[in-house]
């Protein structure tokens, strides 16, 4: 019965002692959380979200690892931004060239404005000025010019224009004139 008894004890101890371990084991690991928490060991899977940038591009930089916690706002990746820099610079250049095109109108603006008034004073200037090639004008039409003659005057002048003419007759014709 020594030996029985013995059996027991060593039983009963060794018990004790895997229980005195698995309670200490597990209070030295419960975590320090609040209640209404749950608590446990392993991975959790939680909804999948997408996010949707403003704009496309290739991600450059990713500034969260898998697991992380984010907030709403945080910045998780930075885009490669080389080809919208070069279309803000495209977009800088058009506004200068179209700024530069302004410029060229309104120069050309005020040169034909200039060159309205000029005509406007020319117009309005005394009659002595202008009277030269009025009177030259006046002349020119009263000799019947071939582009001012009667439609009757252009027929006669045409049937006989074919012929040629002599040397003497043309040097008095051009005396006429």
């Amino acid at each position: 019965m020594a030996k029985i008894l013995k059996f027991f004890l060593v039983v009963a101890g060794v018990g004790l002692m895997l229980f005195v371990y698995e309670y200490l084991a597990n209070e030295l690991n419960k975590p320090l959380v609040g209640e209404g928490f749950a608590y446990g060991n392993g991975r959790i899977e939680a909804t999948e979200v997408a996010i949707a940038p403003k704009i496309s591009g290739r991600v450059s930089e990713i500034l969260v690892q898998e697991g992380d916690i984010v907030e709403k706002g945080q910045v998780l990746a930075k885009l490669d931004t080389q080809e919208l820099q070069a279309r803000l610079k495209l977009a800088q250049a058009q506004i200068k060239q179209a700024q530069e095109n302004k410029k060229y109108t309104q120069a050309i603006l005020e040169q034909k404005q200039n060159e309205f008034s000029l005509a406007q004073k020319t117009i309005s200037a005394p009659k002595s000025f202008s009277m030269p090639k009025l009177s030259r004008s006046w002349h020119l039409s009263k000799k019947r010019h071939p582009t001012t003659r009667h439609p009757q005057q252009q027929k006669r002048h045409r049937q006989t224009s074919h012929k040629p003419m002599k040397r003497s007759t043309w040097r008095k014709q051009k005396k006429r004139r």
